[in-house]
């Protein structure tokens, strides 16, 4: 096993054992993997339609009626009767041009959303349709984690926030939170200080109160 190599750790553990423990160690991890697999078919809805239905969005083939059926599935991205309209439209030209766009697919590899992203201009509608399959998230994991965030960011201290300033606040947390960003406060205080209107002198202050 080549990648064991980037863990130290285990590869240690590993090397330290003897040929009849490593073999009895493999055994019953290939168990656990096959008992996990299980476990995951049992709990996840692979039965359901719409993961069927989602294969359209790869370009794996073209289906009217699936594309309905996500359209239909997911209505508050196809939300009124004029994004219905340009829907039904964009299917039609979608229809006419799939195996072109397939073939261009298979041939440059890139992913699907990197594809979509090129047919945002022609195919607007389904773009959005497509595009929010795409980052659908498959663990609660990420849910939970910006949840965590947001009880940091709107606590009993600014609960006075409004829904714009949250999301903004989170969304700014999110993009900044990998970077590591220097503050210079020593500038920052001397643009404070320097941004202060104060009296041209003090001799004018005194002629005020003295004119003779």
């Amino acid at each position: 096993m080549p990648y064991i190599s980037q863990y130290t750790s285990v590869k240690n553990v590993l090397d330290s054992l003897r040929q009849e423990e490593k073999e009895e160690l493999i055994e019953y991890l290939v168990k656990f993997i096959l008992l996990a697999l299980k476990g995951m078919k049992k709990k996840l809805p692979f039965k359901e339609g719409i993961w069927e239905d989602i294969k359209v969005i790869f370009f794996s083939e073209f289906n009217k009626l699936k594309w309905t059926s996500l359209k239909n599935h997911f209505k508050n991205i196809i939300s009124n009767d004029e994004l219905e309209e340009k829907f039904i439209h964009e299917l039609g030209r979608l229809d006419y041009n799939f195996k072109r766009i397939q073939y261009q697919s298979v041939l440059t590899r890139q992913s699907p959303l990197t594809i979509w992203n090129v047919l945002k201009k022609d195919y607007p509608t389904l773009y959005l349709l497509a595009k929010a399959l795409l980052v659908l998230p498959h663990a609660s994991v990420p849910v939970e984690r910006i949840f965590s965030t947001l009880k940091t960011i709107k606590n009993p201290y600014r609960n006075r926030l409004s829904i714009e300033n949250v999301e903004a606040c989170l969304l700014s947390y999110q993009h900044f939170r990998d970077t590591k960003m220097p503050i210079d406060f020593g500038n920052i205080l001397i643009q404070k200080i320097t941004s202060i209107s104060l009296p041209t002198s003090l001799d004018n202050e005194e002629e005020k109160l003295d004119p003779e």
